[in-house]
């Protein structure tokens, strides 16, 4: 997440794009617009994340919907779109823009691994009812670019419009027509070699047809002429009972011709098997399932011909002498959706299957030379995109990964409270839920996270250690163990009680990204409550090691001049070059938010120091009040 801006949001009618840092700090005064940044980036984060069309039938028209009561990952408190609604808005319509990158390894064709960077900015339009109290609002358009590959989508809804835009130029006429004559060589000479596969199998076919059907007459024969043995078998059967023992003779020669006939049988059975083998009709199904695949990947390849060879006839139509960018459009939007995948992530994908299908036209629009032209500039269209599905689709998958990659950790403003026992049924004890949430992580002693704290307990003063006691699940105990004493943590002050809470947090969110490739962004509301300045000073201390160590980065409201201070003071230990040196490689991003104008971001110099002023009643109240005094 590195930008944000808001249009007719809350506190905002225009909200200017604000770059985020690894370390983001907003200070102003009250009501100043802090606290809606804060739950503007959280609110499209969760919408982003679970981004769905509304409506279950697919054949009406159905708009990406957008919760204002999303509490999916934070509870905000916002609930309605006329709550979400700038008060002075001329249009119902809410705008939010994120700028979102992310990183990931793949391998290439050789196995070797290569970094992949994503860059992506995604805009929503949000209209609703701003009487009523509608928790939801309707998606009325979605901007989408993407920054690394130079491609925009808009998807608008209420036109039923849908742009293409790409960086690169289109190709002249001469271009497109050799990259399709290029894939129609390569799928003629693939057709070729499937009708010759083809032909070599029907031959096979034919042939171990001929065979089965010669065996069979030749089993068919012998079967006949074994019957006919048989029954002269059963006529000799028959005179051998009716010759008298004494004719000897006679019995003999019978006997002797039954054997004769026995002997033939047997061998007109042999010949029989060995006629016809069963496995020959085996055969024959497994040629004739070679045949079928060959014959469906024919007609796969020709109906890609067949397209192919439209949008040849339709390139060679046009008349491009130069080159130019490219801009598309089409009169459709998509208004897909499939479970568990993203609203945006499908209408991108719905356009690459939109571009494969091909339009004719009929013989009454053919008589039309407008609709003649708008036809051939679509399908001229359609190709461009088509001959790009590859790209789009890696694309898609980019963008998948990089929503899917992004979260945020909420950590709002909260009163500690000085108890003993920290029950989790207590909704008011923020204490109680962020000790069950560490808990439940299961962080052992010793473990980086557990580690972690101890560390930074010792810095504060809170103490050397902890132990958490759970109390069959419904409650906890926490008792600090300072210089060999443990008492419970109510028998601390305020601000350790403040900062336990806080260290808490950020060792759950270290073992809960232990193992992933996410990184999120920590937001912290006021974390300088009942801290005496040199805490406050070294809790800059406290975030900056946290976003070197673990990579997380932070946005924090505050009214704390000691962590600014403190920032400053970093920032001149690093020596940089220059104020763009600073801007670039500094962690440190800080916006004041005067109120009465729009907010701006302070640019600090290789020394530390401000090149520009905060607003009145931050820095120089201090100096102020002394004024006074003396």
């Amino acid at each position: 997440m590195n930008q944000i801006s808001f249009q007719n949001f809350r506190k905002f009618k225009e909200l200017a794009p604000l770059n985020l840092g690894e370390i983001t700090m907003l200070v102003g005064a009250n009501n100043a617009g802090k606290s809606t940044l804060v739950k503007g980036l959280l609110l499209m984060l969760d919408n982003l994340r679970t981004l769905r069309v509304s409506g279950d039938n697919p054949f009406m028209l159905q708009r990406p919907e957008f919760r204002f009561d999303a509490n999916v990952y934070h509870d905000l408190g916002i609930g309605t779109f006329g709550r979400a609604l700038y008060n002075k808005a001329t249009r119902d319509e809410i705008g939010f823009s994120f700028r979102l990158s992310s990183s990931y390894n793949s391998e290439d064709s050789s196995g070797a691994l290569v970094k992949n960077t994503t860059d992506f900015t995604i805009s929503l339009y949000v209209t609703g009812d701003k009487n009523t109290d509608q928790t939801t609002g309707i998606i009325s358009r979605i901007f989408v670019s993407d920054n690394v590959r130079g491609i925009r989508f808009d998807f608008n809804y209420e036109a039923t419009r849908t742009i293409i835009e790409f960086d690169e130029k289109k190709p002249k006429t001469s271009g497109m027509l050799e990259n399709l004559r290029s894939r129609r060589q390569i799928l003629e000479r693939e057709l070729e070699e499937l009708n010759k596969e083809s032909q070599k199998l029907k031959v096979q076919i034919a042939d171990k047809q001929k065979v089965i059907r010669e065996s069979a007459n030749l089993a068919n024969r012998l079967n006949e002429e074994e019957m006919m043995i048989s029954s002269q078998i059963l006529q000799l059967e028959d005179e051998l009972g009716t010759v008298p023992v004494e004719d000897y003779a006679t019995m003999k020669d019978l006997s002797h011709k039954k054997a004769q006939l026995e002997d033939r049988a047997r061998t007109l059975i042999e010949q029989r098997k060995a006629a016809y083998d069963p496995r020959m009709r085996d055969e024959l199904s497994q040629l004739n399932a070679m045949s079928n695949s060959i014959i469906m990947k024919i007609a796969e390849r020709n109906a890609e011909l067949d397209k192919l060879q439209k949008s040849l006839e339709v390139v060679s139509k046009e008349n491009m002498e130069q080159d130019k960018p490219m801009h598309i459009e089409f009169d459709i939007n998509t208004f897909l959706d499939r479970s568990g995948v993203n609203t945006i992530v499908n209408e991108i994908e719905s356009v690459i299957t939109y571009s494969s299908m091909s339009m004719g036209l009929s013989d009454a629009d053919k008589e039309d030379p407008a609709k003649v032209e708008k036809w051939q500039e679509t399908e001229s269209d359609k190709a461009y995109i088509y001959e790009r599905s590859a790209l789009l689709r890696e694309l898609a998958k980019d963008l998948t990964f990089t929503i899917s990659s992004i979260s945020a950790e909420y950590i709002s403003a909260h009163s500690a409270t000085q108890n003993i026992f920290f029950n989790t049924a207590d909704k008011n004890d923020y204490l109680a839920k962020v000790i069950h949430r560490f808990y439940r992580e299961k962080i052992m002693s010793g473990s980086a996270a557990h580690n972690f704290i101890k560390t930074w307990m010792k810095k504060f003063g809170i103490g050397d250690d902890f132990k958490i006691q759970s109390l069959g699940g419904e409650a906890y105990r926490l008792e600090i163990i300072d210089d060999g004493t443990t008492m419970d943590l109510a028998d601390k002050g305020m601000g350790s009680n403040q900062l336990m809470i806080l260290l808490i947090c950020l060792a759950t969110y270290i073992k809960k990204y232990q193992v992933s490739l996410e990184r999120p962004f920590i937001i912290i509301e006021e974390p300088e409550q009942n801290l005496h300045p040199a805490l406050q000073s070294l809790l800059t201390d406290l975030l900056t090691s946290v976003n070197k160590e673990y990579g997380f980065r932070f946005i924090i409201e505050t009214h704390s001049e000691y962590m600014i201070r403190k920032s400053q003071v970093l920032t001149a230990k690093d020596q940089f070059k220059d104020e763009k040196d600073v801007e670039e490689n500094s962690p440190y991003t800080i916006y004041y938010f005067p109120g009465d104008k729009p907010c701006y971001r302070m640019q600090m110099r290789p020394d530390g120091k401000f090149s520009n002023e905060f607003g009145k009643g931050f820095f120089d109240e201090a100096s102020n009040l002394a004024f006074e005094i003396f």
